[in-house]
Formats: C-alpha cells, structure tokens, sequence
C-alpha cells in the first residue's frame, strides 16, 4: 500500500513539475523574466531526482520542506499572471484602427495636486517585448497624482510593448533606491515603496520620544523612517517608526562613545557587523558600516528636509562611478528588482547572472550589487512579511526557508532578524 502511494506521489510530482516547466518556458518567451523564473525554480524543486539531490546533500531539510519551497514559488509566480477571463470581462474588445483614434485624442488629467517637478532619467524600448523609464523627482506626492504622472509618461510613447516598466526615485533626501513603481504589467500595477507626501509628515510630526529627548532624524532609505534616540534611566534608547509603526516592540539600547566628530552609539547586533550610528557635530545622524559612512539622515528640525543631499564616502548610487557599462546596466536591473520584492545579497546576484534572470557575468553582478549599500536585514524582513502573507510559518520554519540555499539565500543572522521582525518568532 504504501509503495502504491508512493509511486502516486512520485507520478504527480512528475506531472506537476513538467507541466509547470512548460508553463514558465512559454512565460520567458513572451518576456515575463522574473514570473517565469520564480515559476521554473519551483517547478525543478518537484521534480523527484531534485528532491533526492538536495536530500542526499542536506537530509535535515526533508521532503516536505522542498515539496513547501516548490510550491510556494509557483504560488508567488501564478499571483503577477493575468488572467484571460479578467482580460474578456474587463476590457472591451477594440480594433487597431480604435486604438490609434484613443491615442490620438487627448485624455483629460484627473483632478489631482499639482504634480511636482520630474525628470525623466531613462526611457529605452526592448524591441516589442518591453519599456523601461527611470523617473527623478523633485518631491514626494500620494497616491492620486503618481497614478496621474504614470498616465503622463506612459503617453509620451508611441512604442507598442507588451509591458512597461517605470521607477521613480528621490533627486535628493534618499539613498537612490525606488521611491515608487508604476508597471503596465500589462494590467496597471502601482506600488510605493517609500512614503506618500502625506504620510511622510505625519511620520515626521510623530513624537514617539518615551524619556528626555537627544533628537530626531528622517530616514529614507527605500522605506521611510523617523528615528529618535532618547535617554532613559541612564540609558540611550532608538526607536525607528515607519508607515506601519514601531519596528519592534521593544526600543533598543545604545551604547555611547563620545568622538572628535561627535556621539558614537553602537548596539549588541551592531558590533556582530560593525554597524553603529554618529550624531556629528551639526546633529544629523551618520549610519557607518566597515565600508564607511553609507547614508546620512537630516535632523526632523531641519527646514530643509527635502533639500538635504545624502553623503556618502565610498559609493554614489545614481551615478557609480569606476564601473563598466555592463555593470551599470546590472545596478540599474538591480534596482529594478529590489523595488519590488525583498533579495538577499546572494539571491540578488543569482538572479542577476543566472541564465533564466538576466544573464549577466556573476563578477558584473556582485559588482553591481554591492556598490549599492542595501540595507540586507531591511530586505529579509520584506521577505520575510510577504511570506507570512501568503501562509502561515512557525519561527525555524521561517528562518530555514530564509536561509536556505533553495530558498532565499539570507545569511542566519539576517533569516533570524527578518523573522523575528516579521513576527513570526513572538
């Protein structure tokens, strides 16, 4: 009997796996590169010779994690496919010669705030396939005005694509990761990374100062922040708010080393990485890494938040320097893909270089990848939200899937911190 149900199972994984491959082939072809590829990892970790190589290599993970980690790929890919009963209902059946007439005739904006001032940066056109348009702004906006610049800029081409890629970042006040996106995917798809301009004051206009208060700093680096750090009982504290709220539940206590440049606060998990911040002598605050001063955010009393040029010692992220045209042509697909979804470092690269993503060289790739200072413990805690999302996971189960090499490919320290973030571990 159970032979019987094993050859069952081995027959169905077969048939699941190939169909699936099929599917994400005919999904590369039409240009849906990061669908296909999330779809074709999943539908190999079917396979039953797979199963048994991964198992020979590492028997702890067990059948029904790769079967999970299979699964879970292809459930992801299924969520960005449109389907064609949507596109019948939805959309009305047009002629060629009708859509030249609407292209022609020009479409009233909606009533929405002023739009504020932008550059376009990039607009190239991959044969029929694909658009891709780099969008500096003067300013953050809502909602309403980004879906009303989208339609703007989508109408400056009369390039016939099937989707189009747009990405917007700060031209000043961020680190030059995306801001917001708006894909023609092809169905609309609007997503802001960051903060909406209403958003952002109200963070910034929060007091979340629990003891006497040492100051108050705008972060924005990809997500938007207000950070405070205060002192309580003889101890410093931070707390970081974001759109969401606190990022833990519990504040987090510095230890302080008085500098030439100024106050050095450094926490436990911080020495692990040589992390630590500086409150420098004009009061904004400095994050330093072992490569240097990476990012640096304005003090909330500073009248000219918006204005305030990010400072970096060792890397420009809108224009790196010293690198070849491949290489920044893998920044900017980078970029792409971190604006949305989280990556690891390794899976980042991986997805760059392999021959089912963008075929770059891996040097090229981790090149690029590492000129661009992400913030990886951010990442893993996006990761880590969007899979609670689609299920539940316990708090090993989580980090395994983070950290494993056919998973995510987070390093531990950065599994058990997104997990625990993400709440799954509390």
């Amino acid at each position: 009997m159970n032979d019987l149900k094993s050859k069952i199972l081995s027959v169905c994984a077969w048939f699941f796996g190939i169909f699936f491959i099929a599917t994400a082939l005919g999904m590369m072809a039409q240009g849906a590169i990061v669908t296909s590829v999330l779809m074709l990892i999943g539908s190999v970790l079917l396979l039953p010779p797979i199963k048994r190589l991964i198992l020979d290599k590492k028997p702890k993970i067990g059948r029904g994690k790769v079967t999970l980690a299979g699964s879970t790929l292809i459930f992801i890919s299924m969520l960005f496919i449109p389907t064609d009963d949507q596109t019948a209902t939805n959309e009305p059946v047009t002629t060629e010669t009708e859509v030249d007439t609407a292209k022609s005739e020009p479409t009233p904006e909606p009533e929405v705030e002023k739009l504020p001032e932008y550059k376009i940066v990039e607009d190239t056109v991959k044969g029929d396939i694909k658009r891709t348009v780099e969008v500096e702004l003067s300013s953050r906006m809502d909602e309403e005005s980004l879906i009303a610049l989208a339609e703007k800029i989508y109408a400056l081409s009369d390039a016939k694509v099937e989707r189009t890629f747009i990405t917007y970042r700060l031209a000043s006040g961020g680190d030059g990761s995306a801001w917001a996106t708006t894909h023609y995917n092809p169905e609309f798809e609007v997503n802001i990374v960051g903060a909406t301009a209403s958003d952002y004051e109200r963070i910034k206009n929060t007091n979340i100062s629990k003891g006497e208060l040492i100051g108050s700093w705008m972060a924005s680096r990809g997500m938007d922040s207000k950070v405070t750090a205060y002192k309580k009982d003889g101890q410093i504290y931070i707390q970081e708010l974001y759109d969401f709220g606190p990022l833990s539940k519990e504040d987090t206590v510095y230890e302080s080393t008085q500098l030439d440049k100024g106050l050095r606060l450094q926490d436990e998990s911080g020495k692990d990485h040589n992390e630590y911040f500086i409150i420098n002598k004009n009061g904004d605050l400095e994050f330093w890494s072992e490569n240097g001063n990476y990012y640096t955010a304005p003090k909330v009393s500073d009248a000219k938040l918006e204005q305030t040029q990010v400072k970096s010692e060792k890397v420009t992220l809108e224009k790196p320097k010293g690198l070849s045209q491949p290489q920044k042509n893998a920044v900017r697909s980078a970029k792409q893909y971190i604006g949305m979804t989280g990556f690891s470092r390794d899976g980042l690269i991986n997805q760059l270089s392999s021959e089912y993503g963008d075929g770059y060289e891996v040097a090229d790739a981790t090149v690029a990848v590492d000129s661009l200072n992400i913030n990886w413990n951010e990442q893993a805690v996006r990761s880590a939200n969007q899979y609670l999302d689609m299920t539940g996971f316990s708090c090993n189960g989580l980090i395994e899937q983070l950290s494993s090499s056919a998973g995510d490919k987070y390093t531990a320290n950065e599994a058990a911190y997104g997990a625990q973030q993400a709440g799954a571990c509390s």
